[in-house]
């Protein structure tokens, strides 16, 4: 985290680009069967992993991550950073009945000296040029998106160019959920026994079943399935 956050200061510091994917086992599961997602998620310059059991796992494979980092965790960190620093923070996204709630408590946590202003994503996807010039516009020192898999990564991605102006920007998924006050965080025991997923699933079982429960499942599933009967080498991959 300590490292994420320096970089995070000098690129808007020295107003250069930093672009950021926050990684769970649910995206990964899509990312095996999908080569556009994965290349749209490798793209980002920082890449971090967001699940306790994906830190252990990179561990027991002999590839360390140093910890895991969520999205609620960076923005503790960041927005303190950004109220004294008196960035411009801009929030796309978001559930629209709990965005402005999300806005509000945000607002609360960076004080008076930062700007902090909030657009909605288009339901039309026409539209996006048109959001994008409003970013631009705006000058954010940070834009942080909420939107869902795999929207949020080809939103990211297709319009890096134009927001490559902006110092940071990072796709944090459901994170503005918790600063609306309609999702409780996880206790801290949970988080470290790597059981958030099931706080969060219990919460909103029919929304998050498929997030929480059956990408992981299939992205660990599919590990194993691999390591016992390694899949052979795709052939188109190796043309290219």
């Amino acid at each position: 985290m300590d490292e994420l956050v320096h970089r995070i200061g000098h690129a808007v510091a020295s107003r250069s680009h930093l672009r950021l994917a926050l990684v769970d086992a649910a995206q990964l599961a899509l990312m095996r069967s999908s080569e556009e997602l994965e290349g749209q998620v490798l793209s980002c310059e920082f890449r971090c992993a967001d699940g306790q059991t994906l830190v252990w796992l990179s561990r027991l494979l002999g590839r360390p991550l140093p910890e895991r980092i969520t999205g609620p965790d960076l923005l503790a960190r960041l927005l303190p950073l950004a109220g004294d620093a008196g960035w411009r923070v801009l929030l796309v996204g978001g559930r629209p009945e709990r965005f402005e709630r999300t806005l509000e408590t945000l607002r609360r946590l960076l004080g008076a000296r930062a700007t902090l202003a909030g657009f909605a994503f288009p339901r039309d996807p026409a539209e996006e040029s048109s959001l994008v010039a409003r970013i631009v516009s705006f000058r954010p020192d940070l834009l942080l998106t909420g939107l869902p898999t795999p929207l949020e990564e080809r939103f990211l991605f297709e319009h890096r160019l134009a927001l490559g102006r902006v110092p940071f920007v990072a796709g944090l998924g459901g994170s503005f959920d918790f600063f609306s006050g309609a999702v409780r965080r996880a206790p801290r025991w949970m988080r470290r026994a790597g059981l958030e997923w099931l706080h969060r699933f219990l919460q909103e079982p029919r929304r998050k079943l498929r997030s929480e429960v059956v990408l992981p499942l299939a992205f660990y599933s599919g590990l194993a399935r691999d390591a016992i009967s390694p899949r052979a080498p795709d052939a188109t991959r190796e043309r290219g």
